[in-house]
């Protein structure tokens, strides 16, 4: 009777072709009971086991495969750091697919994946010693297209340019070089600028501005991860820069990662420019505020600058930071409580924002924007009888077509008729164009 092994390996080949994880495994199992030195059959189990999200049989099949190896296999280390990957095991699948280099040296699919896997921990001499490695194992423009990315972020911008250029020879088509093309591109149009701040970053390697001046550069042109970078290191020289965090929660929010970017207590409202970007005039505020701060670390007024400055952007966690540090210098800085009550109260937190832009309005009475908030936020708790006369005393100072309005709506909650139509009359003759 003919041996039923060549039939199981025709059916192992249909059922991969068919994507049949339960068919792969359950003849592959077949297969190595039946010859435990198969080793295709031993891939497409741990292959199968592995898609199935199966990775504790996986590593067994790994290990049984391991023992009846005729000699150390690297495609078993490769196959193990798949499994680690899948497992969110970084280091273990760091260690593995070393391990299977350590056997065959040049296998540019394990180069490859290991690349991918430093490229997420920043490591980019590394990465490009193993994308160099990769492109010389199989010069595909794919392989030099991802060396051209290593060497875009080590700053390497002529050689980034020229395996570029290699890379698009080889194969305009490959999705990887139409990944890097583009951005190397248009980062020509900006190398002049780029250059220019790498030679201030040499000259002063502690000062941060330099660092954060060239990331938004490189904001401007579609290269967050490299604008991360920067901030980073910005970061690393002055921990205090509040520009250096925003630029980087800026970064994390182009790179599509909100949830890093709330990391550095940047929220997905910033406020940007029209081109998507901070503005140069947000970014030199942002200068001077830290410059303040990092003068006069005593002065509440600085700090009070700052969380404005930070509460304009949108970014009422930081602002309520730097209002606190304020009122922990003095506590009645009618400042550091107007931001306090502000940034408490954009935060959803009205009744902890309450006392705060109270004690506002009575450390500095004639202010009629503190009196404005005041009125909006008991509105916001629904005590309209108050909001009237907060509003009302934010008009007796400074007229406003915003405090009309809010007056106005606070009164028809009230059931006021006559007053919120003088309110809405008056409205009109400020602002024709205003809508209720």
């Amino acid at each position: 009777m003919a041996s039923p092994l060549p039939i199981l390996r025709n059916q192992l080949a249909l059922a991969e072709e068919d994507k049949d994880a339960d068919a792969v495994i359950e003849l592959a199992r077949r297969i190595v009971a039946a010859d435990p030195h198969d080793s295709t059959a031993w891939f497409a189990l741990v292959q199968a086991q592995t898609k199935n999200q199966d990775y504790d049989r996986a590593l067994v099949s790994l290990k049984a495969w391991q023992k009846v190896a005729k000699s150390r296999s690297p495609g078993i280390d490769d196959l193990r750091g798949d499994i680690y990957l899948a497992q969110d095991l970084k280091p273990d699948a760091e260690r593995a697919w070393r391990s299977s280099l350590a056997v065959k040296a040049d296998n540019y699919l394990v180069l490859s994946k290991l690349a991918d896997l430093l490229e997420t921990r920043e490591r980019w001499p590394e990465v490009l010693a193993l994308r160099t490695r990769a492109a010389a194992a199989k010069p595909a423009a794919a392989l030099l297209a991802a060396k051209a990315g290593a060497l875009l972020h080590l700053h390497q911008w002529d050689a980034a340019t020229a395996t570029i250029g290699k890379a698009n020879k080889l194969d305009a088509s490959d999705e990887t070089v139409q990944q890097w093309l583009p951005k190397l591109e248009l980062l020509a149009t900006a190398l002049p600028g780029i250059k220019a701040m790498d030679g201030q970053i040499a000259a002063k390697p502690k000062d941060p501005t330099p660092l954060l001046d060239q990331a938004a550069i490189f904001s401007g042109i579609g290269q967050p991860g490299l604008a991360l970078s920067n901030a980073r290191r910005a970061l690393a020289l002055s921990p205090d820069s509040v520009r250096a965090r925003v630029q980087a929660g800026e970064a994390q929010l182009d790179l599509g990662h909100p949830g890093d970017a709330a990391k550095y207590k940047v929220s997905h409202d910033l406020k940007r420019g029209d081109n998507g970007h901070l503005t140069p005039q947000t970014l030199r505020e942002l200068d001077q505020r830290d410059a303040d701060v990092g003068k006069n670390p005593r002065s509440p007024k600085a700090f009070a600058a700052r969380s404005k400055t930070l509460r304009n952007l949108n970014q009422y966690v930081l602002a309520l930071d730097d209002a606190r540090a304020a009122l922990r210098l003095d506590a009645n800085s009618p400042d550091a409580e107007f931001e306090m009550g502000h940034d408490l109260d954009a935060l959803g937190r009205p009744g902890e924002a309450l006392p705060h832009i109270v004690h506002a309005t009575e450390l500095r009475p004639d202010d009629a924007v503190a009196w404005y908030y005041r009125g909006v936020i008991e509105a916001n708790r629904a005590d309209y009888n108050a909001a009237v006369s907060s509003l009302t005393r934010s008009l007796g100072i400074r007229e406003s077509v915003v405090a009309l309005r809010a007056r106005m709506e606070a009164e028809l909650r009230l059931s006021l008729a006559p007053e919120a139509a003088a309110d809405r009359e008056r409205l009109h003759q400020l602002d024709p164009t205003a809508t209720e």
